[in-house]
């Protein structure tokens, strides 16, 4: 029963094709978009500080001596 269903999704999917595709991608980069400033500007707003001020906190990047070590191997050969 449920590779039926599975291969009547995949059929109808295929039906719709690029304009489904595209239809989901900018759905989907709306919604991020906009929550994403919502979050934002919700940080500001309660604590008083601009989130970009400080860009490696804004991206959770973390910097230890270790990735440090790593990002310097693989670009060794660029220096």
């Amino acid at each position: 029963m449920e590779q039926t269903n599975a291969a009547e999704m995949r059929a109808q999917v295929a039906k719709l094709g690029l304009a489904a595709v595209l239809a989901y991608g900018l759905f989907d980069g709306v919604t991020y978009t906009s929550f994403f400033v919502l979050a934002f500007l919700g940080y500001e707003k309660s604590t008083g500080q601009n989130p970009a001020a400080n860009l490696k906190a804004l991206l959770g990047v973390s910097y230890s001596p270790l990735v440090s070590q790593l990002f310097l191997h693989s670009h060794q050969s660029e220096i």
